[in-house]
């Protein structure tokens, strides 16, 4: 597939429209259209379908969306890097995040500390948790915000620990989730292990299947529209902000069902002084 398959499908599913999708990308609606076709033959299978409301992903598009956004991620992280190589670097912070941090976090952070430091620029890859050590063990970033616990042989510090909620749009109680549909979405490898060993640990049976989804905020928006539940790691305030019911799940202990956040880095990322005065800012902006 070439770079323009993977952008036209993220442009898709962002606005569901060929019509749209062509014109912002400066080519014609056949043309489009061909290259969809293209991408159904390079793997064999449907991935769109056409609607009175749009253009409609099957699970294996959404699936393909998925992979396009971590690949157009990963691929403006490389163009980005060149450029920075170009330039020498100077005064850029390379940062390695998890997903759904960099959208929940990070824009403050960087807010924050460009108070002090206005001429400071950020290169940020965002990518699952599972693949950040990666970027550091290659030099590619300085630091990463990584979600749950993964080998590391790095210095990593806590800087927050978050809950895992029952999300519906109506209350729900536990002997209710055998019967109603749940809503799922790509989440990284040590949050699904937890929130599988927490099913296990209450259900006999697997969940009923109902919607799956390629990101967290279209699965929170099909819970919110009614059809099904959702359980997974949220900021409490994101959830009150969106209205809708929610609950904490328990072990069978009664103890909450966490995940932690780690900053991760080399050591000798510490030696670039603007580095160390962002991880600095960070670990006291979690503190506090």
């Amino acid at each position: 597939m070439k770079d323009s398959d993977w952008r036209i499908l993220y442009e898709l599913y962002q606005t569901p429209n060929i019509t749209k999708v062509a014109e912002k990308l400066f080519m014609t609606q056949p043309t489009l259209t061909k290259r969809l076709q293209y991408i159904e033959e390079e793997f064999q299978t449907r991935i769109v379908s056409r609607s009175t409301k749009g253009v409609v992903f099957t699970r294996e598009g959404e699936y393909l969306v998925h992979q396009a956004e971590l690949y157009l991620q990963f691929r403006g992280g490389i163009d980005r890097r060149m450029e920075a190589f170009k330039q020498e670097g100077v005064g850029t912070i390379r940062i390695a995040s998890s997903l759904t941090f960099s959208k929940q976090y990070l824009p403050a952070l960087i807010l924050e500390f460009q108070k002090n430091h206005p001429d400071v620029s950020f290169d940020i890859q965002s990518v699952e948790s599972h693949f950040l050590a990666k970027f550091l063990k290659d030099g590619t970033s300085d630091m990463a915000f990584v979600r749950g616990e993964y080998e590391m042989e790095l210095h990593t510090k806590r800087i927050l620990t978050e809950q895992a909620y029952l999300v519906s749009s109506r209350p729900l109680s536990m002997a209710e989730l055998l019967t109603v549909c749940r809503v799922d979405c790509f989440m990284s490898e040590a949050s699904k292990k937890l929130l599988d060993r927490w099913w296990k640990d209450n259900f006999q049976e697997i969940p009923k299947s109902g919607v799956h989804v390629g990101f967290v905020d279209m699965a929170l928006h099909m819970v919110c529209q009614g059809l099904g539940y959702m359980v997974g790691f949220f900021s409490e305030k994101e959830l009150d902000q969106l209205g809708i019911w929610h609950q904490p799940i328990l072990n069978r202990d009664g103890t909450p069902v966490e995940r932690d956040t780690f900053l991760v880095y080399p050591e000798n990322a510490e030696k670039s002084p603007i580095v160390q005065d962002f991880i600095a800012m960070v670990e006291k902006e979690f503190e506090e």
